[in-house]
């Protein structure tokens, strides 16, 4: 197959096999909105250059899922290298890239060319994160922030995801065989401190992108979100408005769920109110859902509530369908704040949440940059690092109701 000879397009390419080039096959590549803010081109020249790809072998294309990488161990490197332009010339992509400073000579291959060392990194997710939709919207927004932080000229980025129980079996010989240098990590309820000493143990640098405290003897970094400022600041909110039948929900291993439990019983102490806590377990396995029918129990109760504190868009979506099945108005009859929204243009009355897309990317951004600290030979001072979390209130929080249910 030719390719047009457009310098925009044939640097588009070359970005994206330069960032796949690591990457284990099945991981999800970015969409073509988000790589067009990345690389600020425009839909056409990404949807040329992924089509591409796909025709190489190198990426495919799942419906209502996404693109993958595809498993292109067959394919020998310097078979997919060079481009044929519209006008016949054969270029070598270490030729068409130069002029965009990229530099593709850490393939192996036939080039005789002394090889660029770039170091290896990796972003490390839970499996639950290849969902039923193809990937949970959190693997865009951490690579996001991971990309805005480091330079690809230097370091070689990958995704890997890892089972329940089975971090060091999936991601930590994996990342020894690929000489990964530093783990950009998520840390399901079922990663233990002795994944964290085996991983220490083979030289691998560690930052957490989420609250790590039972790892704080190991003296690991973590950069976190702290949603239980918003938690605070909604259950303060619904009281100011009059709400006294709140209810609240969480994740049984959600790490943060003795601090939220600690902080709705300090609300309920300086208020003199009961606010019930509905804690649902969340499966480990891909696609799998936590169960809900709790939440059409709670509709359903003769005095049911006027708040509902949900803990993210997954909880949202549900009790939206729920209230509208049963003509249920938000928020004249129930207010309704969530805290995480990682898909905010998807509800029918905008939800009451932190901007949660913003601060993924700022959280994946922070804790890049401190990856990269330790990976240079620094020793950052500072080793727990909590971003600050406000509510935007939007329209489905309102006052107490005054009209019959």
């Amino acid at each position: 197959m030719s390719i047009v000879a457009a310098p925009q397009k044939e640097k588009t390419y070359a970005r994206l096999l330069e960032r796949i080039k690591y990457m284990a096959p099945g991981t999800p590549l970015p969409s073509v909105r988000e790589l067009m803010v990345e690389f600020s081109v425009g839909q056409a020249t990404l949807v040329s250059a992924y089509d591409d790809l796909e025709d190489r072998g190198l990426v495919e294309r799942k419906p209502r899922k996404g693109v993958f990488v595809a498993d292109k161990k067959h394919l020998p490197i310097n078979e997919f290298v060079s481009e044929q332009r519209a006008d016949g010339v054969c270029r070598n992509v270490d030729n068409l890239v130069a002029q965009d400073g990229i530099d593709f000579s850490s393939y192996s291959g036939n080039s005789a060319k002394a090889p660029l060392k770039l170091t290896n990194v990796a972003l490390v997710l839970p499996a639950f994160f290849l969902d039923g939709a193809g990937r949970h919207p959190m693997v865009s927004i951490i690579l996001s922030g991971l990309n805005r932080a480091l330079n690809h000229q230097k370091y070689a980025i990958s995704t890997m995801f890892y089972r329940p129980g089975c971090l060091w079996e999936d991601c930590g010989k994996l990342a020894m065989e690929r000489d990964v240098r530093g783990l950009l990590l998520w840390p399901d309820s079922t990663v233990t401190i002795d994944d964290m000493r085996q991983l220490l143990g083979v030289g691998i640098e560690i930052v957490f992108t989420q609250n790590a405290n039972r790892f704080a003897e190991l003296g690991l970094i973590s950069v976190n979100v702290d949603i239980g400022m918003a938690l605070a600041q909604t259950l303060e909110k619904f009281y100011q408005l009059g709400h006294r039948n709140i209810v609240t929900t969480m994740y049984v291993n959600n790490p943060m769920r003795r601090r939220h439990m600690d902080i709705i019983e300090e609300f309920c102490a300086k208020t003199n109110l009961s606010v019930s806590k509905m804690i649902f377990d969340i499966s480990n396995e891909p696609g799998v859902l936590p169960d809900y029918s709790v939440l059409s129990e709670v509709l359903d109760r003769e005095e049911r509530p006027t708040a509902i504190v949900l803990f993210d868009e997954s909880v949202a979506s549900t009790i939206f369908r729920l209230c509208y099945e049963r003509n249920i108005r938000i928020p004249e009859q129930v207010s309704l704040a969530a805290l995480i929204d990682n898909t905010p243009h998807v509800h029918p009355v905008p939800l009451t949440a932190p901007d949660s897309l913003s601060l993924g990317i700022e959280e994946a951004r922070l804790g890049a940059e401190y990856l990269e600290k330790l990976l240079l030979g620094e020793v950052p001072s500072v080793r727990d690092i909590h971003l600050r979390c406000n509510m935007e209130w939007k329209a489905s929080v309102g006052p107490v109701p005054t009209i019959g249910k």
